[in-house]
């Protein structure tokens, strides 16, 4: 637990968080206090999470916070029920578990929590699919996000090759100052030639 600690505390004294926690005064947070550090985490990683949790129902927190942990894909230890009421608590054995894993992905889980607004499939009842009208309509949302997930597959591809757009903004830079260096040396090379008497033009 102490090296837990120590790995939540480090994350948390850094950008973007900047506290100024150590072993002690982190270890004596309120509860309260602790489950809103978790969500300040939440809300780094999707800003649709950054909530004072005193303005809102102790219950919509716990059930907001699960579904968001579902859909990271955290693997509750234990059941759910044990998990809701750690986090309605804000005990220290829930919450210092979670808040390590998240800290340990940050760029990850920021990524999975944006690309989860477009990806979430809407499930439509069967019955309502036999409207014609609405199985089109499904069948083109069903499409687009096929669509969605290729363009987002090919622009990390992109991404990872390493070529950004600045990389190629400087390589041009550079190509065109060779090119006016050449440019300046043929025009010298050419004044010079004229200087020879009988130098074939």
């Amino acid at each position: 637990m102490s090296e837990q600690i120590k790995t939540i505390i480090h994350a948390l004294n850094q950008p973007p968080f900047n506290r100024s926690y150590n072993i002690v005064t982190f270890d004596e947070l309120e509860p309260l206090v602790l489950l809103q550090s978790l969500n300040d985490i939440f809300g780094h990683i999707s800003p649709q999470q950054e909530i004072d949790i005193r303005q809102e129902e102790p219950k919509m927190t716990t059930l907001r916070m699960l579904s968001f942990l579902k859909m990271l894909k955290y693997n509750f230890p234990g059941s759910q029920r044990d998990m809701a009421q750690g986090l309605i608590g804000g005990e220290k054995r829930t919450l210092y578990p979670i808040m390590e894993w998240l800290l340990e992905r940050l760029p990850d889980l920021k990524t999975r929590a944006y690309l989860s607004q477009y990806l979430v499939k809407i499930e439509v009842p069967p019955e309502f699919l036999a409207d014609h009208q609405l199985q089109e309509l499904y069948t083109r949302y069903d499409g687009l996000l096929g669509e969605f997930k290729q363009l987002h597959r090919a622009r990390q591809q992109n991404l990872n090759t390493g070529i950004s757009a600045e990389e190629v903004r400087k390589d041009i830079e550079r190509m065109e100052e060779e090119r006016d260096q050449l440019q300046n040396r043929l025009s010298n090379l050419k004044k010079r030639a004229e200087q020879i008497p009988n130098f074939p033009q």
